[in-house]
């Protein structure tokens, strides 16, 4: 027998700020399905993650100030990916992935035009290494500097990072140079300088930090 939210007792008391913490935790297991790369697992996991959508679906099928349900996310998703991609479904074309995300920005762009600063759309939510590459992104497809004094102030007791003249260490044993840990602003600068070069060398500084951290896990 086909059973609604209205049927279930948990589902019924769950809102979308109840929900919160599953969506995370669902997100993060998927991650690490794919970080095994075991089929089986990322798939089981997707579902998981699925569901977590089609709960906050129904919460807004059920919400009158919402007005919206699972068909309607499918529908703008299926419409967006049309928008997004004109080199497919439209007459612009694109010979190569450079191309491609040229389109693409352009799309994005005009779909969002509603946003005057550059870093408008980045989430706060996002884990703070991946969120800072992606600041370092969105300032140097503007043209600026990904370090320049806005982004990365100064003081008279502060020293400015320099990651081309520093190593970070393969080995806990080894140590940063002690300004680095000045204070909380210092180390941030430093970790902040470290996400924009990897930025402006194409490499993952989330997913770096993430395979290294799982490593010495398993050394431990």
């Amino acid at each position: 027998m086909h059973q609604t939210r209205l049927d279930c007792v948990w589902t019924e008391a769950m809102t979308h700020a109840g929900l919160r913490r599953y969506l995370l935790e669902e997100t993060h297991e998927l991650l690490e399905a794919l970080d095994e790369a075991d089929p089986v697992h990322v798939r089981e996991e997707l579902g998981d993650l699925l569901l977590q959508i089609v709960f906050h679906a129904e919460i807004a099928a059920g919400d009158p100030d919402a007005g919206f349900d699972l068909a309607d996310v499918v529908r703008d998703a299926r419409e967006k990916m049309v928008r997004r991609h004109p080199h497919v479904f439209g007459p612009e074309g694109a010979a190569d992935v450079d191309e491609v995300l040229r389109v693409w920005g352009a799309a994005k762009a005009a779909e969002k035009s509603e946003r005057t600063g550059i870093l408008d759309g980045i989430a706060p939510t996002l884990p703070a290494l991946a969120r800072a590459q992606k600041v370092a992104a969105r300032i140097a497809r503007a043209g600026a500097s990904a370090e320049s004094s806005d982004t990365l102030p100064s003081g008279p007791n502060r020293t400015q990072p320099a990651v081309a003249s520093h190593t970070v260490p393969a080995d806990p044993s080894d140590t940063l140079p002690s300004e680095v840990f000045a204070d909380e602003q210092s180390l941030g600068d430093y970790l902040y300088a470290l996400a924009a070069e990897a930025q402006a060398r194409g490499l993952d500084a989330e997913s770096a930090l993430r395979t290294v951290a799982t490593r010495r896990a398993e050394r431990a």
